[in-house]
């Protein structure tokens, strides 16, 4: 999923719309990503996606930055038009797919903005009811989760997406915190170990690899003193005035290594949480212009997946 930046709208009308959805199937067509549930709000959208070769990363930098080139040439403006880059999760099949349709069927419905899912004109739903579809949108596979015949499910289908999600699991779907996997504990583990064992999972082009690969925050901050002989001390507490370099990188390596919240972080490093999404993209500046700083992110990211394959066999 993708919002506005701001809480900006990033659809202004239907042509909009129709833009995105164009752009959607030319991920189907060109990478092999294709689709198996959306719905387009006003202010973001929700994709239920099958990447079938591991080039998601791909089709979603075309599909958001194609859109908002397009977007600021049709209304005359320039910069970025979402917040960032996407946010995705792996989900579970068994038990956890149909959930996520549910849900995305139902975000136009909790907003209070339509009475039925299928009021809705620009979800996959009326698409499940029988209606007009993309060619990307793929509904046979959950149909046959939900154990319903294709052609004759339309009222059933109607009827298990009005149906009240479990608690919890909704919970976990609208948490603020984004969890990178949705599914069993087992499934959770196993996706974990898969990446560990796997250091090209870890690359940043892998949507949330780093942290499938997670490491705790203590484990983080304890590697790090070793790896670069500091106190403990030395290495969290920053000095006005005084660039440590050090800091910098385990900062960012907490962030991108471990599932810690930013206030958790923020208390180790002793800053206010709301500053660690700026220290975090001064590290990797520097990390891009600075030599020094460049050679202790590598130091210490050897140290890490060292860890990280040590703990899986």
């Amino acid at each position: 999923m993708n919002r506005g930046q701001a809480g900006r709208e990033i659809f202004l009308d239907d042509e909009d719309r129709e833009r995105f959805l164009s752009l959607l199937e030319d991920c189907a067509s060109r990478w092999n990503v294709w689709t198996h549930a959306y719905c387009l709000m006003s202010t973001h959208y929700h994709l239920l996606l099958e990447d079938e070769e591991g080039r998601l990363d791909r089709a979603m930098r075309h599909l958001d930055g194609v859109y908002t080139q397009t977007f600021n040439r049709k209304y005359n403006r320039d910069g970025t038009l979402m917040r960032g880059r996407y946010r995705s999760r792996v989900v579970q099949t068994e038990g956890y797919v149909v959930e996520v349709v549910r849900y995305l069927h139902m975000n136009p419905v909790a907003a209070g903005l339509v009475e039925k899912a299928g009021d809705w004109e620009w979800s996959s739903h009326r698409a499940y009811l029988g209606g007009e579809r993309l060619d990307c949108l793929r509904i046979d596979d959950v149909l046959e989760l939900l154990g319903l015949p294709f052609g004759d499910h339309a009222l059933d289908f109607d009827t298990f997406v009005h149906q009240a999600v479990d608690p919890t699991l909704e919970a976990r779907l609208r948490a603020q915190k984004w969890s990178p996997i949705l599914g069993s504990e087992p499934f959770v583990e196993e996706c974990r170990n898969r990446v560990r064992r796997n250091p090209r999972l870890q690359s940043p082009g892998i949507p949330d690899g780093r942290k499938l690969a997670a490491l705790d925050l203590e484990e983080v901050i304890g590697q790090a003193i070793d790896v670069f002989g500091l106190s403990e001390d030395a290495l969290l507490r920053g000095k006005r005035g005084h660039r440590n370099l050090q800091r910098l990188v385990t900062l960012l390596a907490c962030r991108d290594r471990t599932p810690s919240p930013a206030a958790a972080i923020a208390a180790r490093f002793r800053v206010e949480s709301g500053t660690i999404a700026d220290l975090a993209r001064r590290a990797r500046e520097l990390i891009d212009t600075d030599d020094a700083a460049a050679d202790c992110q590598r130091e210490l990211e050897k140290r890490l997946i060292e860890t990280i394959h040590q703990s899986t066999t």
